[in-house]
């Protein structure tokens, strides 16, 4: 339990603040660049691992810290961080990949409450921001996975899935709802 209590400390707090600060500094177009990247690593950790269902935009985004899926997804980011860094640090995309990767980790850290709390204030508050600094990129998210796709040469398998799920925005923080 106490690896739930600490989780939403001040220093992982101001890495997301950090992280926001991050996001706001890149243009419209980075961002959506980021974004496709984060469309991609978000198939392939819903196809990796069952308890990062809560990405999936078929179930709502409104878990909390007492929800099992959630529990699971927080206790799988850490080791499926250190999978991910492994598999893609020797291909040509692993940097970029990794990227999109963070977003979701860092998405799913706004998500955790403490002391038994359904979720953190500023969690919340700081998953918004980062998903309004993604929100700005939805415009560019298509043409970037296109470009991703003709450079990668086919070994990124980008298909109709990404285009369909490129401008999903975590219900729970969708500040268009």
């Amino acid at each position: 339990m106490g690896f739930f209590i600490n989780l939403l400390s001040p220093p992982i707090k101001k890495k997301l603040r950090k992280y926001v600060e991050f996001l706001s500094t890149g243009s419209d177009e980075e961002i959506g660049q980021l974004l496709a990247w984060a469309t991609i690593a978000r198939e392939t950790l819903i196809d990796a691992e069952e308890a990062f269902e809560i990405l999936n935009g078929e179930t709502p985004f409104m878990y909390t810290a007492q929800t099992e899926k959630t529990i699971a997804a927080i206790t799988q980011i850490k080791p499926t961080e250190i999978r991910f860094k492994k598999e893609t640090q020797h291909q040509p995309f692993g940097g970029p990949l990794l990227g999109g990767f963070v977003v979701w980790k860092m998405t799913i850290f706004c998500l955790i409450g403490k002391k038994g709390e359904l979720f953190d204030t500023e969690g919340y508050v700081l998953g918004r921001r980062i998903w309004n600094e993604m929100n700005r990129g939805i415009p560019y998210v298509k043409d970037n996975l296109k470009v991703i796709d003709e450079m990668s040469g086919g070994q990124l398998p980008i298909y109709g899935w990404h285009y369909d799920n490129c401008n999903y925005i975590p219900e729970m923080f969708n500040s268009n709802r």
